[in-house]
């Protein structure tokens, strides 16, 4: 069972069920970016490849439209 898990307003577009949300989980993720803090290199920004930039991952329960 994943934990915080939240109904979307957002319809599947897929089989019309709703989808579901949850904020992304990746521990250096924050808000859909992550920042590589190497003391030796400048720093890097770069696009969690997890939820892609959006923060938080989307998902129709019904039939898995969106899960990766």
């Amino acid at each position: 069972m994943i934990d915080d898990v939240q109904k979307s307003e957002t319809e599947c577009p897929k089989c019309g069920y709703y989808l579901v949300w949850q904020q992304c989980q990746v521990i250096d993720c924050n808000e859909g970016y992550i920042k590589d803090d190497d003391p030796f290199w400048d720093s890097e920004i770069q696009i969690c490849e997890d939820c892609q930039g959006t923060g938080y991952l989307e998902w129709c329960q019904n039939c898995g439209y969106g899960c990766n």
